[in-house]
């Protein structure tokens, strides 16, 4: 082994499908407003609404359109704006206030979002998008006995809700209980077998089982339900790699990268790549993940193994370097503990 430096560092990463937002949309205005005209956009539009002799509710309808404009425009200040306008009409509207939480919840501001979703439910005790919204924040926020309790009211009220027994499944797979995080998923499916999340997570739980024929089936049957699920891909590139079989494995994760290219699919590809002892492949898909974030640990960890094991050992120095540099700023000891063994090695082959 002293000829080749096979150190990478392999980041395994899977999707599960957890926190999509319940966020109700409904018919919007279709203009086009930059930022400079954002006030006067504002007003003509409130003068317009004002003067409309329709019904006040009519109004609040509008008030809410807008501010749906605006959320899907990731413009969250004029959405609060809008949603609040709806609501000083009617105060009872349960869409506007789930919205709210929505919004404050994309700011980062799950305090107020949860009081919205808490609102919502305390006008229509019966209005599970909320209770499965607040299961979504506290799962978001790792209090995962909350999750679970607001996710099984939102089922309990709704029980086809697909969504809701999705992330009941991964609430209790974070806990540990992998039999109910199966027992939800597989529910999932029997009430919408197109569900493609739940295949893909149902794949990912038995894979942590060790079940990798499994893994692979449930993968393999989301491929057929959603071809453009980059994901799915992903994770079949995953579960090949651990099975030791890499040249699967570098066939599904270009099968993800040309759905979509992303930095984690790169690093695995390099990292496959060093497995089959092609260096030249490796490097290429390492600097392309470098290209995308030049500092993060991982890739410059992974271009000190490619280098290493082309014997470039100048390159391969300066990038180990490079990464114990990354893993200090990060406090990450694991980390710097890889890259100082790598570094000797490095001088001892040097001297050598």
């Amino acid at each position: 082994m002293i000829n080749k430096i096979k150190f990478v560092y392999i980041l395994n990463i899977v999707t599960l499908t957890s926190c999509i937002f319940v966020l109700f949309l409904n018919s919007t205005f279709s203009e086009s407003i930059d930022s400079q005209s954002k006030k006067t956009a504002q007003r003509k539009i409130i003068e317009k609404i004002d003067k409309d002799p329709t019904k006040k509710s009519n109004k609040a309808e509008k008030y809410f359109s807008k501010g749906n404009d605006y959320f899907k425009k990731k413009d969250y200040a004029q959405a609060i704006i809008y949603y609040q306008k709806a609501l000083r009409i009617d105060s009872n509207n349960t869409e506007a206030y789930n919205n709210l939480g929505v919004v404050h919840g994309e700011s980062k501001n799950h305090q107020k979002e949860i009081g919205y979703y808490q609102k919502a439910i305390q006008i229509d005790p019966t209005y599970f998008y909320s209770y499965y919204n607040l299961g979504c924040v506290y799962l978001e926020l790792g209090n995962y006995q909350q999750a679970i309790t607001n996710l099984e009211k939102a089922i309990q009220i709704n029980p086809d809700y697909v969504e809701a027994h999705n992330n009941l499944a991964i609430t209790h797979g974070k806990l540990g209980n992998h039999q109910k995080e199966i027992a939800y998923l597989e529910k999932a499916i029997q009430i919408n077998p197109d569900y493609v999340e739940a295949h893909n997570n149902l794949a990912i739980t038995h894979g942590k089982l060790g079940n990798h024929q499994k893994e692979i089936a449930y993968l393999e049957k989301a491929i057929q339900i959603n071809p453009d699920f980059a994901e799915t891909y992903n994770n079949l590139g995953i579960t090949y790699g651990e099975i030791g079989n890499y040249q699967q494995a570098v066939i599904y994760f270009k099968k993800a990268i040309d759905i979509i290219p992303r930095y984690e699919t790169y690093i695995h590809l390099a990292v496959d790549y060093t497995k089959l002892d092609n260096y030249q492949e490796a490097l290429i898909y390492a600097k392309k993940a470098l290209q995308i974030n030049p500092n993060h640990a991982s890739v410059n960890l992974a271009l000190g193994g490619i280098y290493g094991g082309l014997k470039d050992y100048a390159n391969s120095k300066k990038y180990y370097q490079k990464a114990k540099e990354l893993c200090t700023q990060q406090g990450n000891s694991e980390c710097i503990a890889a890259t100082n063994k790598m570094l000797i090695m490095i001088d001892n082959m040097v001297e050598e």
